[in-house]
């Protein structure tokens, strides 16, 4: 009984001490540059007018918040909103400016500056300078899709 302890006790000892396995080496560059090609696709989109272009690089489960409006919360609805936005407007201008874009293994999280002009169906175009938090997440197929997005006015 006492040697069955023993064993049970030496491989206790030995589990513990071996440690956390190892996690796979970030590739930062590799994955900044997936951003960066992601948001300009995103950014070409928007100059496009073209609403499945930009829903297309959102995450199914994706959440939007802006300023002064209700979060938007799934795919669906935010499918809804790019639509309404398109069906009403047409950007004439979109600049984006990246900032900063940090990595972990699967998600990133990108900081900027934009500037749009919007151009309703009547009435004086509006230029809207803001800021921008993207988090991407890399999808089963490599790709990296915005899963959570929040805009907010220049100040």
């Amino acid at each position: 009984m006492h040697a069955r302890f023993l064993v049970s006790i030496v491989a206790l000892v030995s589990t513990a001490c071996t440690g956390p396995a190892a996690t796979p080496a970030v590739d930062a560059a590799s994955i900044r540059d997936s951003v960066a090609a992601g948001m300009r696709r995103y950014a070409t989109a928007l100059r496009n007018n073209d609403p499945a272009g930009v829903a297309a690089l959102w995450t199914d489960d994706a959440v939007y918040m802006d300023a002064g409006t209700p979060t938007v919360v799934g795919r669906v609805a935010l499918d809804s909103l790019v639509q309404g936005i398109f069906a009403t407007n047409r950007l004439t201008e979109v600049t984006e400016n990246t900032d900063e874009i940090l990595v972990s293994q699967d998600m990133a999280v990108q900081r900027g500056t934009y500037l749009e002009t919007l151009q309703p169906q009547s009435g004086a175009a509006v230029t809207l300078r803001g800021r921008y938090l993207f988090v991407w997440r890399r999808q089963a197929d490599g790709s990296w899709k915005i899963a959570r997005g929040m805009g907010t006015p220049a100040p």
